[in-house]
């Protein structure tokens, strides 16, 4: 067999409109049936900022300071389309916290949204649909209260 490029076999599918991890598997047999070994790639469709903007109810718990619900705004960033700018992050801040895009997953680098010494940094998961994203983060410094924080952010 010369090109066999037509006789490869895929299977598997990539929705660029559904984030998350999609395999593909190519196959080929040649005309003598010889078999050749499967290869797979794995191909991640990331959410975008623009996807995620929107309005938020936050249910948040920290230690040492409590439960509390308040809502945020996730807008989407002109610096990078897997970036967003979440406002009235934590209830306290009055600048917008950067969350970095990657798939289903989100990632706060450390940063003081407020200029000030307060920081913050942590990671998140979201919901395959969008509606639902779940947040670990720490605040410290600055004079407010601080601790590890869990947060839901349910979609308005």
């Amino acid at each position: 067999d010369k090109d066999i490029s037509d006789k490869i076999v895929v299977s598997g599918s990539v929705d660029p409109n559904v984030a998350g991890i999609h395999i593909l598997h190519y196959n080929v047999t040649d005309k003598n049936d010889n078999k050749a070994i499967e290869v797979a790639r794995t191909v991640t469709v990331s959410f975008t900022g623009e996807q995620l903007a929107s309005d938020y109810r936050v249910s948040e718990s920290c230690s040492g300071a409590g439960a509390f619900s308040y809502q945020v705004n996730f807008n989407a960033s002109s610096a990078s389309i897997y970036q967003i700018n979440i406002t009235n992050f934590y209830d306290k801040f009055s600048a917008a916290v950067r969350a970095d895009i990657s798939g289903t997953t989100l990632n706060i680098p450390s940063q003081s949204p407020d200029n000030n010494s307060t920081m913050v940094s942590g990671s998140g998961t979201i919901s395959a649909d969008g509606t639902l994203i779940n947040l670990k983060y720490t605040v410290s410094g600055g004079g407010i209260s601080s601790g590890s924080c869990t947060a839901v952010c349910r979609k308005l």
